[in-house]
């Protein structure tokens, strides 16, 4: 007669077996549709329940997306990997929102290192037909108003040849060119300007600093040119 110690000890091995499988299909950061087909299998043989694969889920998702990014360079194919990778395991898009939000950063960085800024739409601000919208993110503004400084919300739009800072009750339009020099931290940057007074922005955001930065200086860098 098998003991329910027995039984436990058994089951916890099964579950370790499938963990390991799982966790060595995932050490490239994605899952193909053979390894995929073997995990299946393997889940049958086992018997491992749906509630013992999501208990593990988040966990092997987190796994693929280290290793995905490990070398601080996202694809198109790697973006697409992740999504096999996300829907094998079950997730929503909820459940992963945050690392989904920094692999489409990634991926934007990585086109940025090649030259290649991203196009973006925007309703915000009316473009002339030789001017392109690069990026637009929710910041906060700080303005001098009688010698007293006061932050308000708004959008910053960087295009391909000047940066556009459109609050609830201000906007300004600052030329690339006047720009002398810029200060970047993770919070937000100050953007020195020739004879005007500095733009103080405060991202909304976490994350933003390293997309709005590079941007920023690679449009200022082609504009020089």
């Amino acid at each position: 007669m098998v003991s329910i110690i027995d039984l436990l000890t058994r089951h916890s091995s099964d579950i370790n077996a499938f963990y390991t499988a799982l966790f060595d299909a995932l050490k490239d950061g994605k899952l193909t549709e053979a390894e995929i087909a073997d995990l299946e299998k393997k889940r049958e043989e086992l018997r491992i329940s749906e509630k013992a694969l999501q208990a593990m889920r988040m966990q092997a998702y987190m796994f693929a997306f280290a290793k995905a990014t490990e070398d601080q360079e996202v694809t198109d194919d790697e973006l697409d990997e992740m999504e096999q990778v996300q829907d094998y395991l079950g997730l929503t898009d909820a459940d992963v929102s945050r690392t989904k939000k920094e692999l489409f950063r990634m991926r934007i960085l990585s086109e940025i290192k090649k030259g290649n800024l991203p196009v973006v739409q925007t309703d915000d601000v009316v473009l002339d037909p030789t001017e392109t919208a690069h990026w637009s993110a929710s910041v906060m503004l700080e303005t001098e108003e009688e010698k007293k400084s006061r932050k308000q919300k708004g959008t910053l739009i960087i295009t391909n040849k000047r940066i556009v800072c459109k609050g609830d009750e201000m906007s300004v339009a600052v030329p690339l060119s006047s720009i002398i020099d810029v200060d970047y931290a993770i919070d937000g940057m100050t953007v020195h300007l020739n004879r005007r007074k500095p733009l103080n922005i405060q991202y909304q955001e976490k994350g933003d600093h390293n997309v709005v930065a590079s941007i920023l200086a690679s449009a200022i860098d082609l504009r020089k040119r």
